[in-house]
């Protein structure tokens, strides 16, 4: 309701006074004397043609009938109902449809016919306990309403072995590919991926940079780049920048790089120099080192490739801080590295990131560490651990989002017996800003664990 003041109207009464008084003014100006009026000028209006943009010339033209012409829409009623009905449409309903049961392919570097004997098989015995984990996760799934299908297939070590897999018919049914393993073949499968809109995970290898990668590739384990980010912000938590120096060959110059943007790019305005200590590749590692700054308590060693090198890079940096206590910061390998390393790592406090952790202290591990033991009779390796969360965390996604799940992993971080899960989408940053979220490069999982060796074992940080 609009409402508006009221006017009233003027009383009526005696109006003489006010007709006397109009009267007179009028007289007044009638005898005045004559005022000469002026006409004013019309100002010159200059009206210019109109004109319109050519495209094709690059100029102005003047416009005319042909380069005016206007499109003129006509709308009629439609007999047709609404397409939105009342209940909420999801983007699952409209090209993602929820299955009750869903087909995972497994590409395993092993054969069919080894899954069945031995775990302690020489040279993949990892791939044996990570197939064996999953089993286990997949007998423990928990939502009857999805079905779940598991499918192992051998991938042999021939580059071209994957191409007959891709084409089979037990791909053509899949609805997540778990695997494989060579880089080659990982980038034939993430291919396929992309053009079957299938979504592949990558459980073992971390490369964020093959051909052909899409939001349909998932690296279950952090890249590189990443461990780094995690460490820089751990170290500017702890540690003063004047107190860390950077350690490395000459291969590693763009890590060492890397870690020294990370840690200026936490820093804010303050400028950060970190000392590089720089060894040739093919350095001796002798006795009369003279290459590193003795004055730092805390030494990223950027070493992960030759655990030769980096025991050398540790016992050079033991000797020659002899009784200081320093932290060495290292590179997720160092995990898995054999005993011999472990008076060093407690020495030297040594400290890094991984993908999984199986704490001891955990009685769900326990529970775990004691079932694998009966089932295969060998207590299990860190990939089994892997392969139990791999499989219910993606079963769970899978049933719950359908294909389309590595797009909505970044909804929230959930743990399994050994690993984290928050999966994040790689964007190309040399793309415009507006066009970066259309631009997925693929996905990452980005849950990291910190630990630091201490008692002859890695112990959780945060």
């Amino acid at each position: 309701m609009i409402s508006a003041q009221n006017r009233q109207l003027p009383l009526s009464g005696n109006n003489w006074g006010t007709v006397i008084a109009s009267i007179s003014l009028l007289l007044m100006f009638a005898c005045s004397g004559p005022t000469k009026v002026v006409a004013p000028v019309k100002p010159e209006v200059v009206t210019s043609k109109p004109e319109v943009y050519n495209p094709k010339t690059g100029k102005f033209e003047p416009a005319n009938a042909q380069n005016t012409h206007i499109d003129t829409v006509v709308w009629k009623e439609s007999t047709q109902g609404p397409l939105i009905k009342d209940e909420a449409i999801s983007e699952d309903k409209l090209n993602n449809a929820l299955k009750k049961e869903y087909h995972v392919a497994v590409l395993l570097p092993v054969s069919e016919d080894d899954l069945g004997r031995d775990l302690a098989s020489e040279g993949t015995e990892k791939f044996f306990h990570y197939y064996a984990g999953m089993k286990m996760g997949a007998a423990g799934w928990l939502d009857t309403s999805v079905k779940m299908n598991i499918d192992v297939i051998d991938v042999k070590a021939a580059p071209d072995a994957i191409i007959p897999i891709l084409k089979g018919s037990t791909m053509a049914n899949a609805d997540l590919v778990i695997g494989p393993l060579r880089r080659d073949h990982l980038s034939e499968t993430a291919k396929w991926s992309k053009e079957m809109n299938v979504p592949m995970v990558a459980p073992w290898n971390s490369f964020r940079t093959l051909e052909n990668i899409s939001e349909n590739y998932v690296l279950l384990k952090a890249s590189l780049p990443t461990h780094c980010e995690e460490l820089s912000k751990f170290i500017m938590s702890k540690f003063k920048p004047s107190d860390i120096c950077v350690v490395g060959r000459e291969r590693s110059k763009a890590l060492m790089a890397y870690f020294e943007n990370e840690l200026q790019k936490l820093s804010g305005s303050e400028k950060i120099n970190l000392p590089q200590s720089i060894v040739k590749d093919d350095f001796k590692f002798e006795e009369g080192y003279k290459y590193m700054d003795t004055t730092k308590s805390v030494y990223i060693v950027t070493e992960f490739d030759d655990p030769n090198i980096v025991f050398n890079f540790l016992r050079h940096i033991n000797v020659m801080r002899k009784q200081r206590a320093v932290t060495v910061i290292g590179m997720p390998s160092w995990l898995d590295y054999p005993r011999d390393f472990y008076s060093l790592f407690s020495q030297l406090n040594v400290i890094i990131t991984t993908s999984s952790f199986a704490d001891i202290n955990s009685s769900e591990v326990a529970s775990f560490k004691k079932s694998f033991f009966q089932a295969y009779q060998t207590f299990p390796m860190r990939e089994a651990y892997e392969g139990y969360d791999a499989i219910r965390y993606l079963a769970k996604m899978l049933a719950t989002y359908g294909r389309k799940f590595p797009i909505y992993g970044d909804i929230s971080t959930q743990y399994g017996l050994a690993s984290g899960f928050r999966l994040e989408k790689i964007i190309d940053a040399s793309k415009p800003i507006d066009d970066r979220l259309l631009n997925i490069q693929c996905i990452e999982n980005k849950a990291l664990f910190i630990v630091q060796f201490d008692q002859f074992r890695f112990n959780k940080v945060q």
